[in-house]
């Protein structure tokens, strides 16, 4: 008799397969069930070991003895015309047939049910470890950490006011470069006065240790910039310098500034940052100037296509007094594919203008953060290539370090790619740099919302709505907290502490109105809303409220 026919007479086979099956799902049982009641994680490993162990005597056992009907028997003492094997062996066929089905029906309630709710469970976790870091972040403010306040326009011309923007907003550029340091966008700080009798308490605010001060006077072809950088804990003025230098040696006063910052906060500056500082983008100081004048006009959220229509003109006019304008040529594309992506494009123009202008920033400075950047919009919002996006921004935000916007855009494209964790850390990395920004609070809320983690969506959509009251969206995004648990009275609640009547507003209590049946009011509302639309291209709250939810 060979031997695999001795092993299936003695039902070694059979207990094999009946034993691992019941092994798996014990230990599969075990997987789920110790978390729930903090067992150490060595015991499940302990409970793998011995199960692995005892295999080998189970087999053993299996070949040496036989069940008779008085008990386990060495196999050679029972008699052929004694032995029930057969009868064994059919029980055998039938426990692993129903150890089988156990074990299937296990399998897939544990990854209809089970798992769901450990993968929301470990996000939830991870979220929580990293707004733990964060908030331990916040609660220490890092010494070389900087605010810059709005330049003071003392031009006579007061058609140059974006020029003082425009300064600000360079050096801020420059600051970002400078890994050391820890710059506050200027999203954040615009709210504020540029030279304001409460330094200490707007640091606070910001959480930061200094605060640059400066002003800036423009007449013909000559500018004086006054910076000042203050301690604020102090209120010592670490350092101060006026410069009298004409346009064409304007950009040389920002790079000296920055490094003049870098060394008074003790920031080291390596070789690739002191190079990045030292790069003039254009030898033509009117391109420069209305690059300036577009940087300006693009704070904050773009909320009319005049807007949209002034910045791009600016670009345009910068680029068309210097084609080698790499820069302008990087920011004019990104405004195109951003214009296009908000629907705002129907002919399709802007995003072709889009294309060329990257194309031609390409050819003159690939390896400018600005020019990635572009490419990372061209590829999020053109091609839907949202790997392709994550990827080109990696050397942006290693070259800007502090370039808060960077960060936000990585945000997006983690999170269309479901890498929640990923999401979460940059959103909340971009709200350091930004605390007092409507939409990276909105953003935070609406992917912490998309999460099923209400608890932590709401109170940074109630921030964003704070700092931009007419954002509609918010409060939509907040609305299906109470919506999604058909709870009407809070969502009547939150409507009712809106006193807004605009479009965007109306139609979310349409909205509401419908989700109670009442649609009478819901007919009534929408007209009102339809009415109050103007120029918007309008659909519901949320799609009503263009500007806010485009993704940059």
């Amino acid at each position: 008799m060979n031997l695999i026919a001795e092993l299936k007479r003695r039902n070694v086979i059979r207990a094999a397969g009946l034993y691992l099956v019941g092994a798996w799902l014990l230990v599969q049982v075990a997987s789920t069930v110790f978390p729930v009641f903090h067992v150490p994680d060595w015991t499940l490993r302990a409970l793998i070991i011995v199960l692995a162990i005892g295999f080998v005597p189970a087999m053993v056992i299996a070949w040496v003895f036989e069940l008779t009907p008085e008990g386990m028997k060495r196999d050679e003492d029972v008699k052929p015309e004694n032995s029930i094997a057969p009868q064994t062996a059919r029980r055998m066929d039938h426990l692993i047939l129903i150890v089988a089905i156990i074990a299937i029906a296990y399998f897939v309630v544990d990854k209809l049910v089970f798992a769901p709710r450990r993968d929301a469970a470990l996000v939830t976790q991870t979220t929580a470890h990293v707004t733990a870091e964060i908030d331990a972040q916040k609660s220490k403010v890092d010494p070389r950490s900087i605010a810059v306040l709005p330049f003071e326009n003392l031009s006579t011309e007061k058609a140059n006011a974006y020029f003082a923007d425009g300064i600000q907003d360079e050096i801020l550029t420059s600051l970002a470069k400078i890994g050391e340091l820890k710059v506050i966008s200027r999203t954040s700080t615009q709210r504020y006065a540029s030279r304001p009798d409460n330094i200490a308490e707007i640091a606070k605010q910001l959480g930061v240790a200094n605060i640059l001060e400066g002003s800036v006077q423009k007449a013909g072809n000559r500018v004086r910039i006054n910076v000042q950088l203050i301690r604020t804990d102090t209120d010592n003025h670490l350092w101060a310098e006026t410069y009298d230098r004409s346009l064409d040696d304007i950009f040389a006063v920002q790079s000296e500034v920055a490094q003049k910052i870098a060394d008074s906060l003790a920031a080291n500056l390596t070789h690739d940052e002191r190079v990045a500082l030292a790069q003039q983008p254009t030898q033509n100081p009117a391109a420069y100037a209305a690059y300036l004048k577009a940087r300006a006009l693009n704070i904050g959220v773009v909320a009319s296509k005049a807007q949209t229509d002034a910045i791009l003109g600016a670009y345009r006019e910068a680029v068309k007094l210097d084609p080698d304008f790499a820069l302008a040529w990087a920011e004019l594309a990104r405004e195109c594919l951003r214009t296009y992506w908000a629907g705002m494009d129907p002919t399709g123009d802007l995003r072709t203008e889009g294309e060329s202008a990257l194309a031609r920033a390409q050819q003159l400075a690939p390896n400018l953060p600005q020019t990635q950047l572009a490419q990372a919009v061209y590829l999020y919002y053109v091609k839907l290539d949202f790997a392709g996006a994550l990827a080109a921004m990696t050397p942006v935000n290693k070259a800007l370090p502090g370039y808060s916007d960077g960060w936000l855009f990585s945000s997006y494209v983690s999170r269309r790619l479901g890498r929640w964790e990923e999401a979460t850390a940059d959103f909340e990395h971009a709200r350091l740099l930004a605390p007092g920004s409507a939409l990276v609070a909105y953003h935070i809320g609406v992917t912490y919302v998309s999460m099923r983690q209400c608890d932590r969506g709401i109170p940074a959509l109630d921030t964003s709505l704070k700092l931009q009251p007419d954002n509609a969206a918010a409060l939509w995004v907040k609305l299906q907290c109470a919506w999604v648990d058909a709870d009407m009275v809070r969502a009547d609640r939150m409507l009712a502490d809106t006193p807004l009547q605009t479009a965007g507003f109306t139609a979310l209590r349409a909205e509401q109105a419908l989700f109670k049946r009442d649609y009478a009011q819901a007919s009534q509302l929408y007209r009102q809303a339809i009415d109050n639309a103007g120029d918007l291209q309008f659909d519901s709250g949320f799609n009503g409220y263009i500007p806010t939810t485009v993704e940059w």
